[in-house]
């Protein structure tokens, strides 16, 4: 009987050591995703005729994503510009709404935000952007978390960091 106690006491506090180990417990079950977005197609949708006053115009984008090297899906998604001259904005900076999804093989992840950038700003022109992530499906289920952006000039690729929690 003894025996069968103290099998059970060492079964129990293993696994009390492998649920620490694995950092249950900690509410920690964050995830990071590693994606490089290759060059893909922009697609310019004029909304407003007038080339001085862009407010409202939205690109349209998607393009293949790669994980250690190997082609895992597609990121695609719009992005929306404000003009600066709208009396509740600083003259100095344009605001540009993304609005995009990574489709990946096992799921997807919703990406939403806005980023201020000075008027006629290309490609490029940031160091790196953060955006919330709002969702996702299939592996992603209720993904939130957020994307950091990293365009490197080098090849105009993409890095995004992707940090995210689904409890």
């Amino acid at each position: 009987m003894y025996r069968r106690l103290i099998f059970i006491a060492v079964a129990v506090l293993a696994c009390a050591a492998a649920v620490m180990l694995a950092g249950c417990g900690t509410g920690s079950s964050q995830k990071t995703l590693t994606l490089v977005q290759e060059p893909g197609t922009v697609q310019d949708v004029a909304m407003d005729s007038n080339p001085a006053a862009p407010a409202g115009d939205v690109y349209v984008f998607e393009g293949p994503v790669k994980k250690d090297g190997k082609e895992v899906g597609v990121m695609l998604g719009s992005i929306t510009t404000l003009f600066p001259q709208m009396k509740s904005f600083d003259p100095k900076v344009e605001d540009r709404l993304l609005a995009a999804v990574f489709d990946l093989s096992d799921g997807q992840i919703s990406v939403l935000g806005s980023t201020p950038y000075s008027p006629n700003a290309a490609q490029g022109d940031f160091q790196s952007l953060t955006r919330p992530v709002v969702g996702g499906t299939g592996a992603y289920l209720n993904a939130h978390g957020e994307v950091t952006t990293t365009f490197n000039k080098s090849d105009n690729t993409y890095t995004h960091v992707i940090t995210y929690s689904t409890d």
